[in-house]
Parts: structure tokens; C-alpha cells; sequence
């Protein structure tokens, strides 16, 4: 089965991996290949802009040296276009003025190049590009000219391989995920990359896949005799289900339906002009459960994942700690969104309990190894993967978002909230009230604001007299979410009736009625 890539909206969404060169062009090491996938979650656009141009260059710079293939020939003047996101140049005049020109019209600069003569140059929206536009790229001393011709590219997931047209004899590069080849195109233009199995003699290249891996990302770069390339990013489908929400989404996906199959029954959903895929299994009148086959297809791709029960069933505010359920031994990766940033933990389950924590640093291997405090309103996902990094980005999930206020139990004795209470101006009100955050006590003074007074209109006609106050003063905290403020009243409340306001950090505000005498 064959897929023809599609160069639309989802394509200008792809940020695929990048990869450092180590010892040998194109080696990656486990620590450069998870820098990389976290400079692209990050959610920066700057760092995911940056993520993708890096990755070019260095793909432009594995690329073979000019016919010579002299050392000389690194430092001529090269450049790229991908139609989907922008331009790079390399070995351009250094700190000089670059100018890009598409038909003979400026689209952009001048613009200064660094002090090795580079730039990048990410266009959003893209350049509206066709095939036969001639881009030109000068500094005033060097001029480069670029032909767009289309880089149709297919994709095999049983073949592993990915394969395309492109001018007769052009060197093709095609690099995704932790692999990559240099092929050349047919006589009849026709190309073909195997990276299911390793380099041979029809190729050049590093790294083996097994799969094409959900969310693995790449790019296909057709060359010219100067080293001028034409390129187009792409990343691999993927899918997450949650048992608990009989829930699914996932990126990438192409326009038009996908084949759903849970177990023996086939649905067919169609992904969003951005390749999002979501949607609820209950309204098809499904109900995923633990041990389920989920399977997405759409041409050549494939999603799937045999459904495991992760869930989420405890947060602790005040310690970070976040616990949960899941399969003995599965290996959970946790991810918190808060108002202070992202952070992403790992945690193996034991005995079917997982549990993190988001208060102290995670070990350097995670995305975000960062803290953050847990807040109203920070969003929770728990994700068991088929594998954890590569080849399956295929998960199962489960999330939890933290409400936005807090439950507060209003008032405790003496203060009645369901009567005017009476009380002697010049004396000291025990305030008290109880505070829940995701069912958990509020052990934080951060909650409280201020218990304020104002007259009042309209006040309940029944009295019910406060017998006992407190002689001290200021915010006590109780114990198991129990909280006292004592409130010294002014003698000159007596005759007048106050409304009292409890006011927290979330906003919420709490009543009660005083009759002053």
C-alpha cells in the first residue's frame, strides 16, 4: 500500500526531529535525539522554527561535496527552499545582505547573514510557491537560482520504504527519524529509500528503521548539480486512546476519512484542515476497554494500539505528587501544563500504581525535567506508549485537569450562614471555613485573600446569636483543610447590619450577615 504525500496545511504544521551529526554524518546518540524531540515540544514557535531549520542545515551539510570533492568546495555559496516552510543559505558572504527573489520579485530582504554566511529564513505563512518558479538568493557578490520542480513523495509502512519522482539523475536525501539515504533517481525519475533494511550498493546512509513510527518526522530534499535543493518536510501519523474517556485524537493524518477499527468494528472520521484527528467513541456507540485493538489506517499508514488501563486517580497540590494506575511494569510518562510552564515525568508502575513528582527536578533524560507548581486550571495527561521514544509514538492516555476554583465549605460554627448572626461591635469573630483543591485539603495560605465588611441591604429577617469568639488575631490553619481568620470588628458597627466577604485567590467570594449591637 502506497501514500502520496500530501503538501497542504499539514505539511506547513510539520516539525519533524532533528538530528546532530556525531562522529560519522548523520550518527545521532540517545541524549542529541531526545535534545531534539525536546526543543520541538516545547511549544516555542521560535524553538520549533528553529528545530526544522537546524535540522536542514545540517542535512545540507551531509550532503556530497561538489563534483571535485575537494575540501574547497565546502565554502561555495549553496542554498534550499522548502515549499512549505522558508529558505536557508549557507557559505554566503559573511555578516552580508541576502535578497530573495521568486520570478524577479523581491519576497524578502534584504536580510544580514552570520559571520560563517548563513541564514534561515522561516516564511508563515509559506511561499506561495508552483513548479516552474525560479527562486533566486543573492548577496551582491554570489547569485543562486532554483527551479521548484514537485517533490511527490510515497510512503510503505510494510515495506519500510519511501519513495518518489524527481529529475533524472538528481541526488535524492531522505532522512526520518534516526535514519537516512542518498539515492539517485532513475532514468525515468523514478526513486526508492529502504531504510527498513541497511544501506546498500544503489545507496548511502546510516541507521535502520523497523517501523515508521507515529509523530517520527523527516524531509525528502531532491539536489542539483551545485548542491541547490528543493525539500519537503513530513511526519508519520500517530493515535492516543483513553479507556477512561472513550476518547481519541491524534496528528498528521492526511484530508479525507481514516479507517477506525476497534476490534471487529470499522468507523470512518475524518481529520481537521491541520491533519487533527479526534473524536468520542461513544458517539458511535462504542466503548473502548482495557485489552482492545484500535487500529487507524489511511493508504500506506498505520496506527494502533492494543488499549491498557491508565488512569489518573489522585493529585496532591501542596507536594506536586501525582499518582495514578497502570499496568505493572509500563513504563507511564506524565506531562503537567501549568500557568509557571510544562514538565513531563517518567515513572515506572509497580504493583499497578504509578506515582511523580512535579516539585523536584526529573532526572536529565525527561523532555522537561523543569518543576512546576500545580495550580487551578493546569491540565494533566498520563501516556503509556507502545514504546516510549521510538519506533511508536502510539499511546494510550488518560487526562485529568485540575479545576479552576476551589471548594470551599462555608462557615463553620460560630458564624451561620443561613441566618443573620448577631454579634457585639468591638469584638473579635472567629471566621472559620473549610477549602478543597481537587478533593485534596488546602494546606496553602496562598488560598486566602481577605475578609472584608460592607453595610447591608436586604439581609435575612432571623437572628441567630454567636455565643463564643476567639481573642486571637490573624490567619490560623487548623488542620485537614480547616482554616480561621479572626475578624476585629469596629465598635462602630453597633445598630448596623454588615455583610461579611470571605474573598480567595481564585476569585470566590463567601457570605454571611451580621447584626451589630
Amino acid at each position: 500500500m502506497q501514500r502520496i504525500m500530501w503538501l497542504g496545511a499539514r505539511v506547513r504544521r510539520a516539525l519533524f526531529t532533528g538530528f546532530r551529526p556525531g562522529p560519522s554524518p548523520g550518527h545521532t546518540t540517545p541524549v542529541e535525539l531526545l535534545t531534539s524531540r525536546r526543543a520541538i515540544m516545547s511549544g516555542s514557535t521560535t524553538g520549533r522554527w528553529q528545530a526544522i531549520l537546524a535540522t536542514f542545515a545540517l542535512i545540507l551539510a551531509v550532503l556530497p561535496l561538489a563534483a571535485t570533492g575537494s575540501a574547497e568546495a565546502q565554502s561555495v555559496p549553496v542554498f534550499g527552499v522548502d515549499r512549505s516552510w522558508g529558505v536557508w543559505v549557507r557559505d554566503f558572504a559573511a555578516n552580508g545582505w541576502v535578497t530573495i527573489t521568486v520570478d524577479s520579485t523581491v519576497v524578502y530582504g534584504p536580510f544580514q547573514t552570520d559571520g560563517g554566511g548563513d541564514a534561515n529564513i522561516g516564511f508563515d505563512p509559506a511561499l506561495d510557491l508552483e513548479v516552474g518558479d525560479v527562486v533566486t538568493v543573492s548577496d551582491g557578490t554570489s547569485t543562486k537560482t532554483l527551479t521548484v520542480v514537485d517533490v511527490p513523495v510515497w510512503f510503505d509502512e510494510m515495506d519500510l520504504t519511501v519513495s518518489g519522482i524527481a529529475p533524472a539523475g538528481s541526488q535524492v536525501r531522505v532522512d526520518f527519524g534516526p535514519a537516512w539515504r542518498e539515492v539517485t533517481a532513475e532514468g525515468d525519475g523514478s526513486w526508492v529509500a529502504h531504510l527498513g533494511m541497511a544501506p546498500g550498493q544503489d545507496s548511502e546512509g546510516q541507521g535502520q528503521l523497523t517501523v515508521f513510527g507515529g509523530n517520527m518526522g523527516g524531509a525528502a530534499m531532491v539536489c542539483d548539480e551545485d548542491r541547490d535543493c528543493i525539500a519537503i518536510s513530513f511526519r508519520a501519523p500517530y493515535i492516543h486512546v483513553s479507556p477512561v474517556d472513550d476518547h481519541l485524537f491524534g496528528d498528521n493524518w492526511a484530508p479525507g476519512p481514516v479507517t477506525v477499527k476497534v476490534n471487529d468494528v470499522s468507523l470512518l472520521p475524518e481529520p481537521d484542515e491541520n491533519g487533527h484527528l479526534e473524536f468520542s467513541f461513544t458517539d458511535y456507540g462504542i466503548n473502548v476497554a482495557d485489552g482492545d485493538v484500535v487500529v487507524v489506517t489511511q493508504d500506506g499508514w498505520i496506527a494502533d494500539v492494543e488499549v491498557v488501563l491508565v488512569e489518573i486517580t489522585e493529585v496532591n497540590t501542596a507536594t506536586g505528587v501525582v499518582s495514578g494506575s497502570a499496568p505493572d511494569g509500563a513504563l507511564v510518562d506524565v506531562v503537567a501544563w501549568t500557568d509557571n510552564g510544562s514538565a513531563r515525568r517518567v515513572a515506572t508502575a509497580t504493583n499497578g500504581m504509578f506515582g511523580v513528582n512535579f516539585s523536584i527536578e526529573g532526572v536529565p533524560d525527561d523532555w522537561e525535567p523543569n518543576t512546576v507548581t500545580l495550580t487551578p486550571g493546569s491540565k494533566l495527561r498520563a501516556h503509556v506508549y507502545d514504546d516510549r521514544y521510538y519506533p511508536d509514538h502510539d499511546a494510550t492516555y488518560h487526562d485529568r485537569n485540575l479545576p479552576t476554583a476551589y471548594e470551599v465549605f462555608t462557615f463553620g460554627p460560630p458564624v451561620d450562614v443561613a441566618a443573620t448572626n448577631v454579634a457585639k461591635a468591638g469584638r473579635t469573630i472567629a471566621v472559620k471555613w473549610r477549602v478543597e483543591f481537587y478533593g485534596e485539603p488546602v494546606s496553602d495560605p496562598g488560598h486566602f485573600v481577605s475578609v472584608t465588611s460592607q453595610t447591608s441591604q436586604g439581609a435575612p429577617t432571623y437572628d441567630d446569636q454567636i455565643e463564643t469568639y476567639s481573642g486571637n488575631s490573624g490567619l490560623q490553619y487548623l488542620g485537614d483543610g480547616w482554616w480561621q481568620y479572626n475578624w476585629k470588628t469596629p465598635k462602630s458597627y453597633a445598630g448596623q447590619t454588615f455583610v461579611m466577604v470571605l474573598t480567595l485567590a481564585d476569585g470566590s467570594t463567601y457570605t454571611a450577615y451580621f447584626d451589630f449591637r
